[in-house]
C-alpha cells in the first residue's frame, strides 16, 4: 500500500457570524489523530472574529474576504501549500479518525494521483419523507433518497438520487463539500464558481463534478461527520429562493442536451413550485412561491438567446 500518513495537509473553512461555533470546529481539527498542517480561516463576518485557540502544531491563519462560500473557498485554497485540502463547513464536527481514515482509503487505491479526492458520510442526513413523499419526488424529478441505488448518481434533471450510506466505499459523481478532502492541485484547476455572492446552493456539487471528470471522487461509509442544517436548508425563510435562483442555474450548467433531460427539469420545476405553493399554504407566507418565481426567473433570464 502507498501510505499518504505523512503527506500533509491543510483545512480550509468558510465562515460568517459564526463566532461560537467556529472554535468547536477548530477543535475537532486539532484533536485529529492525523492533525492538520495549516487551518485557514476565511471570515466574512460583519464583526470580525478574533480566534483565541492554542493551535500547538497546526498553524493558524485567519483571512477576510467578502460574504460568498465560493469566494472563501477559492481564496482559501490559494493560500494552502499542501497536496491536499480540506474543505470544512464552519459548523461540522468530525471523529478524532476522520482524516486519518480518509486518506487510508485514498492510500488503498493507490496513492496520491489515483483519486481527486475522498468523503465520509453524513451521520444525520435530512429527512427522507414518508413514502408518498419520496413517490412525489421520484415523480417530479427531485433530490431522493435511494437506498436500492449502489451510490449517489444525477437524475435526468441533474438533481440527485441520493445512497445516503452504501454498502461500501463507491465512487461518486460529484459530493456536497461539508468535510472533503481533496488534492489541492484539482481544487486550484476547478474553482469553485464565484457567480453568486454569499451562500450558493448547488456551488459543491458544480465544483465537484467537474472536478471529478479528471479523477475518481470516493465516498466511504466507515467514518462519519455530524453536519447541523445549512443555510439553504428547509427551515430558512429563503429556500426557496435558493433553490429557484442557484440551484437551478448549477443543474442548467450540467444538463444534458436533447428533449428528455429537458423535460425532465421543467418536470422538476414544476415539482420545486408546487413544493414552494405547499409551504406557502402551510405556513400562511406567499414568500416561498413569490422568492422561488424571483430567483427562477433570474436566472432565466441569464440563458443566451436561443437556449
Amino acid at each position: 500500500m502507498l501510505g499518504l500518513r505523512d503527506v500533509p495537509y491543510s483545512v480550509v473553512i468558510p465562515t460568517k457570524d459564526r463566532h461560537e461555533i467556529l472554535p468547536v470546529t477548530i477543535g475537532f481539527l486539532l484533536a485529529q489523530t492525523d492533525p492538520p498542517q495549516r487551518i485557514v480561516v476565511v471570515d466574512a463576518s460583519d464583526d470580525p472574529i478574533r480566534l483565541d485557540v492554542e493551535a500547538r502544531d497546526a498553524e493558524l491563519t485567519l483571512l477576510r474576504h467578502a460574504p460568498s462560500t465560493s469566494g472563501q473557498r477559492n481564496f482559501g485554497v490559494a493560500h494552502v501549500e499542501t497536496p491536499l485540502v480540506l474543505f470544512l463547513d464552519d459548523d461540522v464536527e468530525l471523529p478524532p479518525d476522520y482524516v486519518e481514515t480518509l486518506k487510508r482509503h485514498w492510500a488503498e487505491r493507490g496513492g496520491l494521483e489515483a483519486l481527486a479526492a475522498v468523503s465520509g458520510t453524513a451521520a444525520r442526513p435530512a429527512p427522507a419523507g414518508g413514502r408518498l413523499g419520496q413517490l412525489y419526488r421520484r415523480v417530479f424529478q427531485l433530490h431522493i433518497q435511494d437506498p436500492a441505488a449502489a451510490h449517489h448518481t444525477f437524475r435526468r434533471s441533474q438533481k440527485v438520487r441520493f445512497r445516503v450510506v452504501p454498502a461500501k466505499p463507491v465512487f461518486i459523481p460529484a459530493v456536497s463539500t461539508m468535510a472533503v478532502l481533496y488534492r489541492t492541485e484539482l481544487a486550484r484547476k476547478h474553482p469553485f464558481d464565484e457567480h453568486f455572492p454569499g451562500y450558493a446552493l448547488g456551488e459543491d456539487l458544480d465544483m465537484s463534478f467537474r472536478v471529478a471528470q479528471e479523477a475518481p471522487i470516493l465516498h466511504v461509509p466507515d467514518v462519519q461527520y455530524v453536519h447541523a442544517w445549512s443555510e439553504g436548508g428547509r427551515g430558512s425563510p429563503r429556500r426557496w429562493y435558493y433553490r429557484g435562483r442557484c440551484d437551478t442555474y448549477f443543474r442548467l450548467k450540467r444538463l444534458d442536451p436533447g428533449p428528455v433531460p429537458a423535460a425532465a427539469f421543467a418536470l422538476s420545476v414544476v415539482g420545486e413550485l408546487i413544493g414552494a405553493a405547499a409551504d406557502s399554504a402551510k405556513e400562511r407566507d406567499l414568500s416561498h412561491v413569490r422568492l422561488f418565481v424571483t430567483g427562477l426567473t433570474e436566472t432565466l433570464r441569464e440563458l443566451p438567446r436561443g437556449s
